[in-house]
């Protein structure tokens, strides 16, 4: 709503128009941006102090969630990390393009890598089961991909397995009512480098394109808000946070 963009319209029609636009959605509504929050967004509890520059020192139980696409921004993996103090969005993986199951695989322990962590320190994986455009079905496309990942990272067979996510009447709704109630309570954590995450969870009202970050998270971490992890030690050990990008993490592991 500036001069530049609306030469046809008055300087006093945009003035008044943007009078009126809520505080939160001015930069998107005004500015053309995506910062700040949508008003009517499903995650409504959240907000800039659930997003953190590094993770706390701990013990944690590691995870990754994965919604199957095709296309970009379509194929999406999340890195949680969960302990009995809160659950963490460490890291993801959206694809930039349409993807084959080596492609995911390579973004996985890429992700991985950039956390000093291998396919081995991973306690649980949760796929998609329904692919939404993937060529492979939903227990195909998770079947290849832990075959490729196990190719990819050295391994005759993979050290973790993929399962399917639960689905059933309500499951989507209830996800999202857990993630809302661990921003709420400070449980639920996003690392800033979590962009794409940290978009949907600021503007997501049931858009296609701002549901992958959420659903692949919610796959792997609604347990873990729903009850703190006591039932898996953790065996990743954080000693040392280092700066805001994960840079100096030291960790340390112990055996299942």
């Amino acid at each position: 709503l500036t001069p530049e963009n609306c030469p046809h319209r008055k300087p006093e029609d945009s003035e008044a128009q943007k009078a009126g636009i809520p505080p939160e959605e001015f930069p998107q509504r005004a500015l053309g941006g995506w910062e700040g929050f949508t008003s009517s967004r499903i995650l409504a509890s959240f907000r800039d102090d659930c997003i953190i520059p590094a993770i706390p020192k701990g013990s944690y139980w590691v995870g990754i969630g994965i919604d199957h696409g095709e296309g970009a921004g379509r194929q999406v993996a999340v890195l949680v990390y969960a302990s009995e103090t809160g659950v963490y969005v460490v890291d993801e993986e959206v694809s930039r393009e349409a993807t084959s199951p080596e492609m995911d695989a390579d973004g996985i322990l890429a992700m991985l890598a950039r956390n000093e962590l291998g396919l081995h320190d991973v306690d649980e994986i949760i796929g998609d089961t329904n692919t939404a455009g993937k060529l492979a079905p939903g227990r195909m496309a998770n079947e290849e991909l832990e075959e490729a990942l196990a190719s990819r990272a050295g391994y005759r067979r993979a050290p973790v397995s993929i399962h399917g996510a639960r689905k059933g009447p309500g499951s989507v709704g209830r996800r999202w009512r857990l993630m809302n109630a661990g921003f709420a309570r400070g449980s639920l954590k996003l690392h800033a480098r979590c962009k794409a995450f940290i978009r949907s969870a600021q503007h997501f009202r049931g858009e296609e394109d701002l549901k992958h970050p959420l659903d692949a998270g919610g796959y792997i971490m609604a347990e873990k808000l729903r009850t703190a992890v006591r039932s898996v030690p953790g065996r990743l050990t954080i000693d040392r946070t280092g700066p805001s990008t994960g840079g100096g993490i030291k960790v340390t592991r112990t055996n299942r």
